[in-house]
């Protein structure tokens, strides 16, 4: 892999890592919201590998942060932001919300057609709201 390439990977988790910093608590952002679990899973329409599903679960104090990282080692500027899916939610107050994302980012160093990283989240969104 190139200087360059790493370079720019390192960048890229460092401007993540300062905007997860930054971000406030689920308390804070979202008020209404006990929890909200979210469940993934990926599929690369190029069939080049398997990654695994995750879950991950936002408690009150945890941060605000819905963008996740696509599992390709290798994509630059991809990811998954779940922060529109999080206002959706909150603005029907539905108990649960299924939808899929597909990554923008690149894999190739061209950045053409070919290169798109394309690889599909599916995810389920469920949130437990604080009684009134």
């Amino acid at each position: 892999m190139s200087e360059k390439r790493q370079t720019a990977y390192r960048q890229q988790q460092d401007s993540r890592r300062r905007a997860y910093l930054g971000a406030r608590s689920l308390r804070e952002e979202l008020p209404r919201i006990e929890r909200l679990v979210l469940h993934m899973s990926f599929v690369d329409p190029r069939g080049a590998g398997h990654h695994s599903p995750q879950m991950h679960t936002f408690s009150a104090g945890a941060k605000a942060f819905f963008s996740v990282p696509c599992p390709c080692s290798l994509c630059l500027d991809g990811g998954f932001d779940l922060g529109p899916a999080v206002a959706h939610i909150l603005a029907v107050a539905a108990e649960a919300s299924t939808g899929r994302l597909v990554c923008q980012g690149w894999q190739g160093p061209q950045r053409g057609d070919q290169d798109h990283c394309s690889i599909e989240m599916r995810y389920r969104l469920s949130a437990c709201y604080l009684a009134d």
